[in-house]
């Protein structure tokens, strides 16, 4: 199965199946995808650059067939907090990393990492955990010049 277009997240469910082919949140901007699907059906996505794959985004129809793409939960370190002191520290802090910002809810999660999460931890106390998120190119905070 081969695309290039994806469709929109509804799919009248009337005689078609559907598969789901996991990506990491990481791989959102890959240009090519030559993977199987958790049912074991071998699929290449090609992409223009620039272009973000979005969690629970759909490749067209091949024989009755859909395939869903999931991004896959990861390990997230969260702030959740109140002040905007300690947000804009805590972007500073994280952007020096050069690691994309995820807004969730009403909190920010960065993917894990250990040495990170040790000095955020030092830093900012109770106010950082770590909990397991879906990071979506949608939810990503955007500074000038960046995409994810």
């Amino acid at each position: 199965m081969y695309t290039d277009k994806l469709g929109d997240s509804t799919v009248n469910k009337q005689n078609v199946l559907e598969d789901t082919l996991l990506i990491e949140w990481y791989e959102v901007n890959k240009t090519l995808f030559n993977r199987k699907t958790v049912g074991g059906t071998p699929v290449t996505v090609r992409r223009d650059v620039g272009q973000s794959i979005k969690n629970e985004e759909l490749i067209s129809t091949v024989d009755g067939m859909v395939v869903r793409i999931r991004i896959k939960p990861c390990t997230c370190m969260i702030l959740t907090t109140e002040n905007m002191a300690t947000l804009g520290s805590f972007c500073f802090d994280v952007g020096n990393r050069h690691l994309p910002v995820f807004l969730i809810g009403k909190s920010v999660a960065v993917a894990y990492d250990a040495r990170l999460y040790q000095a955020l931890k030092g830093k900012y106390g109770e106010e950082v955990s770590l909990c397991l998120e879906t990071l979506d190119p949608v939810f990503v905070l955007k500074a000038f010049g960046n995409f994810l």
